[in-house]
């Protein structure tokens, strides 16, 4: 039952208000901080409660995230995801929404599909979630707005700075 509600409310998400004609959420964000994996026929998922690769359980594919985003009605999404292989869900020529007008998308992944993520040494939670704590941090702009690009200037920054202990960034 819990896996069901994990999908539904990612089909939620992205198709707020779809059945509505053009009155839907204007902007999504998902974010989603877990294990992630990689199965033998070069697939990347997010894992799910009920995932379980011996019984080919591996949790919902992020190629059908990448599907559920590009058609969605939601003008602005912005998707963050701290796990391995989290990279899955960029396919860089169907990332952009195209020429459609007033639509934008920020992707941010901790990983390439390849690789693994890391988290604090503390384990307290993933390299990438530190760094969109750090810069959604209001202290940090004070008296600005956060947009997408400076948040992803401020986790390209970051992530550089912590290349030589995170393998992935160097």
């Amino acid at each position: 039952m819990r896996v069901w509600r994990e999908r539904i409310w990612l089909l939620l998400l992205f198709n707020l208000g779809g059945d509505q004609g053009d009155n839907h959420a204007d902007t999504a964000l998902f974010y989603f901080s877990g294990h992630g994996l990689y199965d033998d026929n070069r697939s990347g998922y997010l894992a799910t409660s009920d995932v379980n690769p011996d019984e080919e359980k591996w949790g919902y594919l992020l190629r059908d995230l990448r599907e559920l985003v590009q058609s969605s009605p939601v003008r602005r999404q912005i998707i963050w995801l701290d796990c391995c292989h989290s990279g899955s869900l960029l396919a860089i020529n169907q990332a952009n929404p195209g020429e459609k007008a007033g639509y934008s998308r920020c992707f941010i992944a901790s990983a390439r599909e390849f690789e693994l993520a890391y988290e604090l040494t503390s384990g307290e939670h993933g390299v990438l979630t530190d760094a969109l704590l750090k810069g959604l941090n209001p202290d940090r702009l004070p008296g600005q707005w956060i947009s997408t690009l400076s948040l992803s200037a401020y986790i390209d920054d970051y992530m550089k700075s912590k290349g030589q202990t995170y393998p992935q960034l160097g």
